[in-house]
């Protein structure tokens, strides 16, 4: 039992603290880079590709936001349990399981956002943003792609 209670917060913290690709500050899903002068003209975005963007990037936050509530709520829920003198294993599960799923539904609407933005860019100007067309970066893609 303790393993899974280890696991879920082990999950919990790798969501919390995986890094993220960004070409600007802050993690990627929260930059709105793409209203950086610099950033838009070198991918070369048309008004249209700029209102979608900001659309993605408002849904993304109202999805997230949600998303985040529902990890708060479990976490307050399974610490309540936790303190309690005798421990209902059965609510600790039901906890315990609603947590994971909270937290893979906030690091699934981050890569589903990331996929919302290759759309909208493709996949050059995706990698461009993403920083991913360094030179010497050991995952960039070959040329010809």
């Amino acid at each position: 039992m303790s393993k899974k209670i280890y696991a879920a917060f082990t999950l919990v913290l790798l969501t919390l603290a995986a890094p993220s690709v960004c070409p600007a500050d802050g993690p990627f899903w929260e930059a709105q880079w793409w209203r950086d002068r610099g950033m838009a003209e070198r991918l070369q975005l048309t008004r249209h590709e700029v209102g979608r963007l900001d659309q993605a990037h408002q849904r993304m936050r109202m999805d997230l936001q949600q998303a985040q509530s529902a990890v708060n709520v479990a976490r307050h829920r399974l610490d309540r349990l936790m303190r309690e003198r005798h421990l209902n294993m059965a609510a600790v599960e039901m906890e315990l399981n609603a947590l994971e799923r909270a937290s893979a539904e906030v690091a699934s609407g981050r890569y589903r956002y990331q996929l919302k933005i290759r759309r909208i860019l493709g996949p050059e100007r995706y990698a461009v943003a993403t920083g991913w067309e360094r030179p010497g970066r050991p995952d960039r893609w070959p040329s010809g792609r």
